[in-house]
């Protein structure tokens, strides 16, 4: 018998294919561990808080600017729709309207110390603003038209809303008016012009409207000055929204019946 220590290469081969087969049944029974181990599957866990559970209906959440509160509107007297004010967890809710008409929730102003809000407590639609406690209650809007859509300047001095003598008519226009009251000017006069913004440095407000049969995204300076029509799709375009550094806008646009989000530049 020849003896393996006189033949080093021989010894070495030798190993080698031990240690090969070695490898490769370990490999084998980890995969084949690997194919009987149930997989696992990948779960989020969501929180949901019912931050309301004794009103029995609560609608229209806004969050404050600083996200410390959150102003909602409530049924909770049916038919007698008020607006509520409570923190971010859910306590201290706070009635800060009360009168036999509706007002609903428009929203906060950036410096977080207004609310504007929708009311009929005087027959007719209005804009209202308020202090976040609900004193203060100014009407700023009074005249024959419904008025909705209250949206404030970056800087909290202005809003501008939409106006309509007859709801659901070709008819309408953007109003801009002082956070007092005063001031109070019409920026457009054709066809139906709607859902306003403003710019992040309040310089231009962008709108849509159909004067030319179609609608279209429109823009403006926040005076009505320098109109500019931005689309000429044959589709319909709605609802513009700047961009955070105002470059861009983005709208909904209708095209052979099917709706997407669009951009162009500002």
């Amino acid at each position: 018998m020849r003896n393996l220590n006189n033949h080093p290469i021989r010894w070495t081969l030798l190993l080698g294919m031990i240690l090969s087969l070695t490898n490769c049944a370990g490999d084998k029974f980890t995969e084949a561990k690997a194919e009987i181990s149930p997989k696992k599957s990948l779960s989020v866990q969501r929180t949901i808080t019912d931050l309301t559970p004794k009103i029995q209906i609560s609608e229209e959440p806004q969050w404050s600017p600083d996200g410390k509160q959150i102003a909602f509107m409530s049924l909770k007297n049916p038919g007698n729709e008020e607006i509520y004010v409570m923190n971010a967890d859910g306590s201290n809710i706070t009635r800060i309207t009360k009168n036999p008409g509706y007002d609903s929730v428009l929203s906060w102003s950036p410096d977080g110390k207004k609310i504007a809000f929708f009311s009929e407590r005087d027959g007719n639609e209005e804009i209202y603003v308020m202090n976040t406690d609900g004193s203060n209650q100014t009407r700023l809007t009074n005249d024959p038209n419904n008025n909705a859509g209250a949206v404030w300047s970056p800087d909290s001095k202005k809003i501008v809303y939409h106006a309509s003598p007859e709801p659901f008519k070709n008819n309408g226009d953007i109003y801009v008016i002082n956070a007092d009251g005063s001031g109070n000017t019409k920026l457009t006069n054709k066809g139906v012009s709607q859902n306003p913004a403003w710019s992040p440095d309040g310089k231009r407000i962008t709108f849509e409207s159909n004067r030319d049969n179609n609608s279209d995204i429109y823009v403006m300076n926040a005076d009505g000055s320098g109109e500019t029509k931005l689309t000429t799709n044959k589709g319909r375009d709605l609802h513009p929204v700047w961009s955070p550094d105002g470059k861009q806008i983005a709208y909904e646009c209708l095209q052979n019946g099917q709706s997407h989000i669009c951009r162009l530049n500002a």
